[in-house]
């Protein structure tokens, strides 16, 4: 995929893997696949990947070239980074009590004018 990414100017960015005891890598993993999606969709298009399966490479080219599913990940990745983001500053030492409330409802607020702003448009 390298060799995709430099013919075609591309970041030469690898795939972030997804740990399951570290649910916050998801967001990250998620957020590396919208970097990659671009040179992920040429390499599968255009190359026969060899540790692949033919069945499970025509559903990656599905769903690499759906727009919709494209716009599913990359509005779970917004939604995991604002919740990671709050995840972190919740397990830090310097959280004070008074300003629980307040971070909460920033957190949803965002959430739903992600939400509003897709349904204006």
């Amino acid at each position: 995929m390298s060799k995709i990414q430099q013919n075609e100017n591309l970041a030469q960015l690898s795939i972030c893997h997804y740990v399951e005891t570290r649910w916050l890598s998801l967001g990250l993993s998620l957020n590396r696949l919208i970097q990659i999606w671009p040179s992920l969709k040429l390499y599968m298009e255009k190359t026969n990947p060899p540790k692949i399966k033919k069945k499970d490479r025509e559903f990656l080219v599905d769903n690499l070239t759906d727009q919709v599913f494209q716009l599913k990940i990359l509005f779970l990745s917004l939604i995991l980074k604002k919740t990671n983001a709050i995840n972190v500053i919740f397990q830090t030492q310097a959280l004070e009590v008074h300003k629980l409330r307040n971070l909460t409802y920033s957190c949803l607020k965002e959430i739903a004018e992600l939400f509003l702003n897709e349904m204006a448009n």
